[in-house]
């Protein structure tokens, strides 16, 4: 499950576990009941203390199903005690349950994972009941005036059902509509048939985002892609601005390995801020802006070209071509003339 974005501060994603109530085919973290890794709560809460000392004042939990993660309730404690924001990524299966109850009043904002209508999501999920607990996690969330969305990971088979679930979205109370690009990194997703959107599709698909902003103006549409004339006009707004340009990272992702990276789960150990469990994210910050940051920059500003000039086509899945120019050999250094481009 991707983590839901907020507009206001820095963010830090934390996965703390890859327990999870269900297997999911499409699950990135290929989380699973018999799952078991997991990060100690005490270094969690020291990393989103010192997270918040440099500004990272929102916690958005994902995993893994945090609510059935042992620390949940020092985590929840820790963000009240620094003043910082927390929102809940979550199947929704134990939203009804004792375990949420203990918290419920605590998140900005839950957001609930949907990944189709009925059918497809349930086999997606590779549980029957899974729909309908999503339905009735939605009808209690909003019954407590709890602020909550949904999430949708989007897929060329999924395309022609987003105006329908979107329709869903809007009759059960949500207030946002995410659509994260399905990224081929799960278990068996020939027998869920799950396929990349293509170039086209994710043009089509940021489209179709515009006009469901417009029949649904109470629910914010959030599409996790991002258009050639952004990486052209504003490359500041993905990291892509000038090298010589002060910038520090706006999003922190805690991986359940320990890892803590930039932007994007899953990044390529080389950019790693720290392993929080050697060291410290306040010990490794200040070297990790001399050293590690600017040359990860220097992938992004080369990522950023590329997007605006158009070799992903008109819309790009931005966390998947970062991940990419991450794990690629550095280029020798060029002048990047943005001017150029808008020839």
């Amino acid at each position: 499950m991707q983590s839901a974005h907020d507009d206001c501060g820095g963010i830090i994603q934390v996965h703390a576990t890859t327990r999870c109530n269900l297997a999911c085919a499409h699950c990135y973290s290929h989380s699973s009941p018999s799952a078991t890794a997991v990060l100690a709560a005490d270094l969690v809460c020291r990393t989103i203390e010192e997270a918040a000392q440099l500004g990272f004042r929102i916690v958005s939990l994902s995993g893994g199903e945090p609510l059935v993660y042992d620390g949940l309730d020092d985590i929840v404690a820790t963000v009240k005690r620094c003043g910082s924001r927390v929102n809940l990524v979550s199947n929704g299966i134990l939203i009804r349950s004792s375990r949420y109850e203990r918290h419920a009043g605590s998140f900005s904002v839950v957001a609930l994972s949907l990944d189709g209508l009925a059918e497809r999501h349930n086999a997606i999920r590779g549980s029957e009941k899974s729909f309908d607990q999503v339905k009735a996690a939605a009808a209690t969330l909003r019954g407590h005036g709890q602020a909550f969305g949904l999430i949708h990971t989007l897929c060329s088979e999924s395309l022609d059902e987003i105006e329908e679930i979107a329709g869903l979205a809007s009759d059960w109370g949500a207030r946002l509509f995410q659509l994260h690009p399905f990224e081929p990194s799960g278990r068996d997703l020939g027998a869920v048939k799950m396929t990349p959107l293509s170039a086209e599709e994710r043009l089509d698909a940021f489209l179709l985002a515009e006009m469901l902003q417009e029949q649904f103006p109470n629910m914010r549409i959030q599409l996790d892609l991002i258009h050639r004339e952004v990486a052209r006009r504003v490359p500041a707004a993905i990291h892509g601005a000038p090298l010589n340009e002060p910038m520090v990272p706006r999003e922190l992702v805690l991986e359940e390995t320990g890892q803590l990276v930039p932007l994007s789960y899953g990044l390529d150990r080389a950019f790693a801020v720290t392993d929080i469990r050697s060291a410290s994210l306040d010990s490794s910050w200040s070297r990790y802006l001399e050293t590690g940051w600017p040359a990860f920059r220097r992938q992004l500003r080369r990522a950023c070209v590329a997007v605006a000039r158009g070799k992903y086509g008109e819309v790009a899945a931005w966390h998947e071509v970062v991940r990419e120019y991450a794990a690629a050999p550095s280029a020798p250094p060029v002048p990047l003339r943005f001017e150029r481009l808008a020839a």
